[in-house]
């Protein structure tokens, strides 16, 4: 729907990770729960914080929140 995803390769899709609070938008909010879980170190479960899908909260999570809140990305819905 929209530009909800992004061509990553030659018809291969991805979706945008870090709306980490799920309010449908990658802002300044998703921060803190990142913050907080990175810094109790949590892994081994299935977390919002985890943005690159690795099962550990840790800064390489980090980059994909950044880029995704400079570029404005929210949600869209029909």
């Amino acid at each position: 729907m929209g530009d909800n995803a992004i061509e990553v390769e030659p018809s291969v899709f991805a979706l945008y990770a870090g709306d980490i609070n799920q309010d449908e938008f990658v802002d300044p909010n998703d921060y803190p729960i990142y913050d907080a879980e990175n810094s109790a170190g949590l892994c081994c479960d299935y977390l919002a914080s985890d943005l690159n899908g690795d099962g550990f909260v840790d800064p390489n999570d980090y980059p994909y929140f950044d880029l995704n809140n400079a570029a404005g990305v929210f949600a869209i819905h029909p």
